[in-house]
């Protein structure tokens, strides 16, 4: 089984480069209100989607048809965890240069239609003062399978914010790249995890690879693996291992 999965998994991915690595950018934002509390983002998918040629994507709840999300090749617009939290999706780019005035172009709407609505969109590593409830979780279908096998934790998803970056790799490279990033996640954390200090106090540093860690409570770290991936096989083969539903 694990020798079909890798095969298919493999088969995504080019046995060369095309040119110099290409590079996208996942970024998502928190959104709040004048008084710091959680916006509610689903409101602004409209008046994005009046700003550009945009398909609309939806997320087919048992009642109802739901906007989640607005996408197009210069820009795509999503619905994350939280209500309060907004995805901006850019790239494929063939330099960091060009990815940043495609993200900095895809910011600027947002900007606008949240400065009309009295939102503020806040900077990495800041929080609404919103509580983590299950309230605050967009209806999606998935998240709410998330939280039913995660439980509580999962809530803390609904007040974070990442920002992810996708670079082109060939099919040689996966098991190597992959080892490199597990190895490289706590220098990120470090680096990008929002201050512990609030208030004159010392606290702790909220990520959500510590928050994961109810799902496999054996590891030190969730996705810390205890020794680096083989090759796709064996990369399989240990995932599958990993029993979430029960």
């Amino acid at each position: 089984m694990s020798g079909t999965l890798g095969n298919q998994f493999q088969a995504r991915f080019r046995e060369h480069l095309r040119g110099p690595r290409m590079i996208g950018r996942e970024a998502e934002y928190t959104v709040v209100k004048d008084d710091g509390t959680a916006a509610n983002i689903f409101e602004l998918f409209e008046p994005l989607r009046a700003t550009g040629n945009f398909k609309a994507l939806y997320d087919n709840l048992p009642n109802e048809k739901m906007l989640v999300g607005l996408e197009s090749k210069a820009a795509s617009y999503s619905s994350e965890v939280g209500l309060g939290t907004i995805e901006v999706i850019t790239g494929p780019a063939h330099t960091l240069f060009e990815l940043k005035d495609m993200h900095e172009k895809a910011m600027q709407p947002l900007l606008k239609i949240c400065r009309d609505k009295k939102y503020h969109v806040l900077g990495f590593g800041i929080q609404p003062i919103t509580r983590a409830t299950p309230q605050l979780m967009s209806p999606k279908q998935r998240y709410k399978l998330l939280f039913d096998i995660m439980g509580p934790s999962w809530l803390w998803f609904c007040v974070t914010s990442s920002d992810q970056a996708q670079i082109d790799i060939t099919k040689d490279e996966i098991i190597k790249f992959t080892n490199f990033g597990i190895l490289m996640a706590p220098v990120i954390i470090a680096l990008c995890g929002n201050s512990s200090v609030c208030g004159d106090n010392q606290d702790f540093i909220c990520h959500r690879e510590g928050l994961k860690k109810d799902i496999f409570p054996e590891e030190q770290r969730h996705g810390m693996i205890e020794r680096p991936y083989d090759d796709i096989n064996d990369f399989i083969e240990r995932l599958s291992q990993k029993h979430v539903f029960y």
